[in-house]
């Protein structure tokens, strides 16, 4: 992953950040897995490629107004530094 990469990455959470998930499903792999554990989520599942991402989403916004993704670090691939 280059820096155009991480720069596409931090658009798309960005983009996660304001509600906008519907406009960042085009870029997730259909081949795209989420497993959230009992330890994460009151309802433990798996989603799958966009339909499951919509779901993930959509299953939030239904109890609460707002769903917010943050992404602390971002780095090109090989090229993580130990903070």
């Amino acid at each position: 992953m280059g820096q155009d990469d991480v720069e596409l990455v931090s658009e798309a959470f960005g983009l996660l950040d304001s509600d906008r998930y519907e406009e960042v499903l085009p870029l997730v792999a259909e081949g795209f897995e989420m497993v959230t554990t009992s330890e994460v989520a009151s309802e433990p599942d798996t989603y799958r490629g966009r339909a499951g991402v919509r779901r993930w989403f959509e299953s939030f916004l239904e109890a609460m107004d707002s769903v917010q993704v943050e992404a602390r670090r971002l780095h090109p691939a090989g090229r993580i530094r130990a903070w």
